[in-house]
């Protein structure tokens, strides 16, 4: 019950902390205030001065946005030029700015994002081809929160509002992309990950006992070759990672998810516990539920093949171990 109350108030307070706005003002040097500004923030949000030159922006894509903590604002429009200007958030999230104007330089920022979980990528190249003056340009990486800025002379961009950009993951975990991208307002770039092939298992034998070992987090075709009249005993360990909120799962799988919710539907086979370990022979039979340990007798001739009951593996990590004996 304790445990149960400290996460309703985990919940609450990131709840809280993630719906705060940042409220503040830009004005000149002068002290007028500067209407019709765009202000960004790292995480990607942004927002125009109204009137009073006032603008709010919402912190929940904004990790470092806390009372206390230095951000970088990115501050835009065509009379007053482009700023990035560092200030510290107070206590009741307000910040004050003052700009003078600088029409020769242009602030192009953006954010480079996974395609599929919206989160900023870091370390990813981000080079501009649009031109060959802008393509002299040296390339820049993104920060921790996938954010890219360069500061540009304003006679190099010759009034253009669209720039051709280049997108490479050197860790080649992404997808390269070149696309043309608006800058009149920070621009978002999304990268597909690359499908990664399982590579086939690598089998550890013990003649004397036929004893294989392997590592199964995903769908696996083994080399190991069952008939009528074997005996097949299985037995798994470990645990695999089963995204943030359904935690570590062994080999037994779970039936039910956090408060005894249904997690049936990101089952492959609805009716064996969620990410059990599952073994086949080859396509000819249905999954058979394993777990930590089964004895099993072919009646067919083929090959093992194990899965995880999980169809959406994307965001799991760890293996089970899986010993299986012949006799």
């Amino acid at each position: 019950m304790r445990r149960l109350f400290l996460l309703v108030i985990f919940m609450f307070f990131t709840s809280y902390v993630s719906s705060q706005t940042i409220k503040g003002t830009v004005q000149s040097t002068s002290k007028i205030a500067i209407s019709n500004i765009r202000v960004t923030i790292p995480g990607g949000d942004s927002d125009l001065t109204d009137s009073n030159g006032e603008f709010e922006l919402r912190t929940s894509n904004c990790n470092q946005c806390k009372p206390g903590q230095t951000i970088l604002f990115t501050i835009s429009n065509d009379e007053y030029g482009s700023h990035r200007i560092l200030r510290t958030i107070s206590n009741n999230y307000t910040v004050f700015i003052e700009i003078e104007k600088r029409t020769n330089i242009v602030v192009v920022s953006g954010l480079v994002k996974d395609l599929r979980t919206k989160r900023g990528l870091k370390n990813i190249t981000v080079k501009i081809l649009s031109n060959d003056e802008l393509g002299k340009l040296p390339p820049k990486k993104t920060n921790g929160a996938g954010e890219v800025v360069f500061s540009i002379e304003k006679d190099l961009l010759n009034n253009q509002k669209i720039l051709e950009f280049n997108f490479t993951d050197e860790s080649g975990n992404y997808i390269d992309k070149r696309k043309m991208l608006k800058i009149t307002a920070p621009f978002e770039a999304l990268l597909q990950k690359k499908k990664r092939i399982t590579p086939p298992n690598k089998i550890k034998t013990n003649p004397e006992r036929n004893t294989n070992i392997l590592k199964i987090r995903s769908y696996q075709k083994t080399t190991i070759e069952v008939s009528p009249g074997d005996t097949i005993i299985i037995k798994a360990s470990g645990t695999i990672t089963v995204g943030a909120i359904l935690g570590n799962c062994n080999p037994n799988g779970k039936k039910f998810g956090l408060f005894g919710t249904d997690i049936s539907r990101y089952n492959i086979v609805p009716n064996i516990n969620h990410a059990a370990l599952m073994m086949r022979i080859n396509n000819q039979t249905d999954w058979i539920f394993v777990g930590e340990e089964l004895t099993y007798y072919p009646k067919k001739k083929g090959f093992l093949a194990f899965e995880v009951n999980d169809n959406e593996k994307g965001n799991n990590s760890g293996d089970y171990e899986v010993k299986v004996i012949k006799k």
